[in-house]
């Protein structure tokens, strides 16, 4: 009697599909992603106004109802500041020629990718960073993201440094 027991719970497990997870989707990526994929269609207009464009259009399709456009700007602005919070990213950029704002390219790294992001900030590719024409102008200002930063009183500091 105890074999036909064992054999029959054998025989269920042999039977079962195997469960598979699915993997887990980082929905901003995916809004990233999306957005990448509309801004390489637009390769005649390459200015900061068109990335706004294939950004917002981006959150308009890939958002959700949890994941909403305010759920991405918090994590856009987490993101930029981690960039911000080197100091050696905040140099590399002021250094560049023509100098530009560290919060202007770090909006502009964001939508790279997460990938791009880690190279700038834990591969030292803030050394060979290059002054592109649309990274003069942020994608989001500050007001936008404002309230999602975490220190933004040194933002406003910083701005009011470079325009003195």
């Amino acid at each position: 009697m105890n074999n036909t027991y064992n054999v029959d719970v054998t025989m269920r497990q042999e039977k079962m599909a195997p469960v598979k997870k699915s993997p887990v989707v980082n929905q901003f990526d995916v809004i990233t992603r999306r957005y990448r994929s509309f801004y390489a269609n637009c390769w005649i207009d390459r200015s900061t106004a068109a990335k706004f464009e294939c950004l917002e259009r981006a959150i308009k399709e890939k958002s959700t109802s949890i994941y909403t456009r305010d759920v991405f700007l918090q994590e856009f602005a987490r993101r930029v500041d981690l960039l911000l919070d080197s100091k050696h990213f905040r140099d590399a950029v002021e250094a560049l020629v023509p100098p530009l704002k560290p919060y202007d390219v770090a909006t502009h790294i964001v939508v790279l990718g997460w990938k791009e992001l880690e190279e700038v900030l834990l591969h030292e590719g803030y050394k060979t960073l290059r002054s592109f024409p649309e990274w003069t102008e942020p994608i989001y200002g500050m007001d936008v993201l404002n309230p999602y930063l975490e220190n933004p009183q040194k933002m406003i500091e910083d701005k009011r440094e470079a325009t003195a």
